[in-house]
């Protein structure tokens, strides 16, 4: 197999091996990079759809927080209208002129019952003033009225003195004018001014001990004079009993209270004990003590309610969830409660709605969101699928351009490399060969012409044997000429294993010419490689680009969660500015395996320029050689003039004689061993044909035509074996 051709082979080899390494690094790569991108659309998916939730769950909160914001402001208000019945209440109980207007008439009722018993006895007649004044002073301080019908009356004069009363009889009899209350007030005074100034009667507050106690307690009383004894009878209620009666019924009210979609929404009492005051749906629990009541979901609710409403802040009101019957139902639901205290009477006040409605809507509208998230993922999911279908046309669309690229450069390296090793390696080793194939011509050629000297040489000593012995001078100079024709031969042979040598030299550095140029070839199949890599990645950051693109505008506002697949493609630049560095890498370097290919063949130019001058000097000791043989020829004369006188020398000249054959002979053997080193680097080489044309087409180029020294017709080579065709038959016999 020739050469070139070998080296064309490795070259379509090494790029058959590199292609198919890049397509299989740039598929991988193509493949990687299209899970990965599916990978960042599933995770953008799977964050989108977390975030979804999590907005989900957000706006549920939100929306459960609203509608308890609207419940919690609702009943807010609806505490509020029933804290200003228990306001209103607390206000007339303490207001002398509320009062007033509460009990006058049922005070001046009273007061005109035991005036009229007075005055029933006044107008007896079988009894004297006194009797009369004892008996209805006793019958008026036997009276009583009233809840507790504790409620009396008294009795003292305009003086004033005290009559009667009841519960205090040690004030009977005295002067009354100097009595004071705990805040000053001369009540007995001001009684009597009430009944001159009113028109014998009218209401006077003060404070007064009730029922026989010490301690003075805020009380209202309405008295009238009985001008025929100058008495003045009076009667009071009490602020605390007034406040009970009141507080009996703002609470009353309050339970009537409904509101709500059915009119079904209540309030309900308790006191800071936590004892029940009112409840309308369970009226058997008011007065008992709930200190120790628990829900169906364990919940001591009373306690959880006085809790709601200590005094954080000053505020004394707060919200309570718990679970509790519907209306009288039996089915616990989930309510909340909202209570606040009022601090006079120390009660709590609350009322609640039920908020299962509530869940029920949030329900409702997290299956919305759940059947959004699915269509979603089924959006999500066919353009994921969509997007790996592309990714597999790329994958085929850029497998047919590696092919096709490949194909071509393969196309274009076989071609330079036919024409680089044909100009930079043929051609200069088939001048080394033609220069070769000259010198082993001209050797054998001596070498023939020696032997048949040699040869006559013998046959004319024989001939001439009675003049040998005649001639031995003659011969002795003979012979030592041959010894110089034989050194002269040496010295050719050592010039033969010099350009031997550097013929070795000169290949080793074709081989590592050839070396650089296969790994030019490599980097130059890389950079091809590299820029395919570069031109797969600025189509992918195209794609991806145009991806975000899309599904940024498909998003909408959500779009901001593709921001992850921006970076990918900042990524990918990246990769492809790397890329471009690598690409610049390698044409540095292979821009200096240039040069060390330049250099070895300039390396090559000066062995062939050696080669040439170890031939010269060859061709010059031939000269040497044929020079020495004309001397030799002039010796021959002279011996035949004297051959009568070289008698004795004749066996000598014949034993020289042989021996001057046998080293023509070794010279011979020697020539054709170089013809046929030439002969096998030349098959290295091409054909012999190729190498005939080549060395007529070197000879044309160097002398200008065939008349030059090259190679003619009659000195070509055998058409076999391309030996000379003036050899004999027994030389190329031997040579073949």
């Amino acid at each position: 197999m020739k050469l070139n051709t070998r080296i064309i082979l490795l070259v379509t080899i090494s790029l058959l091996l590199s292609a198919t390494l890049i397509t299989l690094l740039t598929l991988n790569q193509i493949r990687h990079t299209g899970h990965a991108v599916i990978q960042q659309v599933e995770q953008v998916n799977r964050f989108h759809l977390q975030q979804m939730r999590d907005d989900a769950s957000r706006q549920a909160e939100a929306y459960r927080k609203e509608l308890l914001s609207r419940k919690k402001e609702y009943l807010k208000s609806q505490v509020q209208t029933a804290m200003s019945v228990l306001q209103k209440a607390y206000q007339e109980s303490h207001s002398y002129e509320n009062l007033q207007e509460v009990y006058k008439d049922q005070l001046r009722n009273a007061v005109h019952i035991a005036f009229d018993v007075i005055e029933g006895i006044a107008e007896t007649d079988d009894l004297t003033l006194a009797e009369k004044q004892e008996r209805a002073a006793q019958l008026v301080a036997s009276l009583r009225y009233g809840p507790e019908n504790k409620d009396y009356f008294w009795i003292n004069d305009m003086f004033p003195r005290m009559v009667i009363h009841p519960y205090k009889p040690e004030l009977n009899g005295t002067d009354l004018s100097d009595f004071q209350d705990p805040n000053g007030k001369r009540l007995f005074v001001e009684f009597v001014k009430a009944v001159k100034e009113e028109g014998g009667e009218g209401f006077v507050d003060y404070y007064w001990p009730k029922y026989g106690a010490e301690k003075p307690q805020p009380k209202l009383s309405f008295v009238k004079r009985f001008a025929p004894w100058d008495w003045i009878v009076g009667s009071g209620v009490y602020l605390e009993i007034a406040e009970e009666q009141l507080k009996a019924d703002a609470a009353e009210m309050i339970g009537s209270l409904r509101y709500g979609p059915e009119n079904k929404d209540y309030f309900w009492i308790n006191d800071m004990h936590p004892r029940l005051v009112m409840h309308p749906y369970n009226p058997g629990l008011i007065g008992k003590d709930m200190s120790d009541f628990e829900t169906a979901d364990g919940k001591r609710l009373f306690m959880a309610f006085i809790e709601a409403v200590e005094a954080v802040g000053g505020r004394e009101e707060g919200f309570v969830e718990y679970v509790w019957p519907r209306y009288e139902g039996e089915e616990p639901l989930p309510k909340l409660s909202f209570v606040k205290r009022f601090g006079p009477w120390d009660w709590v006040i609350g009322t609640g709605v039920y908020i299962d409605d509530i869940e029920a809507v949030l329900r409702e509208r997290e299956a919305q969101i759940e059947a959004q998230i699915a269509a979603s993922i089924q959006t999500v999911d066919a353009r994921i699928d969509s997007i790996k279908e592309r990714i597999h046309d790329r994958i085929y669309d850029v497998l047919v351009r590696i092919i096709g690229i490949t194909l071509l450069v393969m196309l274009v390296m076989i071609i330079i490399a036919y024409l680089t090793t044909r100009r930079t390696i043929i051609r200069p080793v088939t001048r080394v060969i033609k220069g070769l194939t000259e010198i082993s011509q001209q050797i054998a050629v001596a070498a023939s012409q020696i032997s048949n000297g040699s040869q006559s040489m013998a046959d004319s000593a024989s001939r001439q044997a009675a003049a040998v012995e005649e001639s031995s001078a003659s011969l002795e100079e003979m012979a030592a000429m041959s010894q110089e024709t034989s050194a002269m031969t040496r010295g050719a042979e050592t010039l033969m294993v010099e350009n031997i040598e550097k013929s070795g030299r000169s290949l080793k550095s074709l081989m590592e010419l050839t070396q650089n140029m296969t790994r030019i070839e490599s980097e130059s199949d890389q950079i091809g490689g590299i820029i395919e890599a570069i031109e797969a990645i600025a189509f992918q950051t195209h794609l991806l680009a145009l991806n975000a693109a899309i599904e940024a505008a498909r998003a909408g506002n959500a779009g901001a969660g593709f921001s992850v697949v921006a970076e990918e493609v900042k990524k990918l630049a990246q990769e492809t500015t790397e890329a471009a560095s690598n690409t610049q890498e390698l044409l540095e370097s292979t821009l200096d395996r240039v040069s060390l290919a330049a250099a070895s063949i300039k390396e090559v130019s000066r062995d062939f320029t050696d080669i040439i001058e170890s031939a010269t000097v060859m061709g010059e000791k031939t000269t040497a050689i044929t020079e020495a043989s004309k001397e030799q020829a002039k010796g021959i004369e002279q011996i035949t003039q004297a051959e009568f006188e070289i008698d004795k020398s004749t066996q000598q000249v014949a034993a020289n004689a042989q021996e001057s054959a046998a080293a023509a002979a070794e010279m011979s053997d020697q020539a054709r061993r170089m013809e046929r080193f030439v002969w096998d680097l030349s098959a290295m080489i091409s054909r012999k044909g190729d190498i005939l044309r080549e060395q007529e087409a070197i000879s044309s180029e160097e002398y200008g035509g065939s008349d030059g020294d090259g190679l003619n017709e009659a000195d070509a080579p055998d058409s076999s074996y391309g030996f000379p065709k003036d050899l004999t038959h027994s030389h190329r016999k031997l040579l073949r």
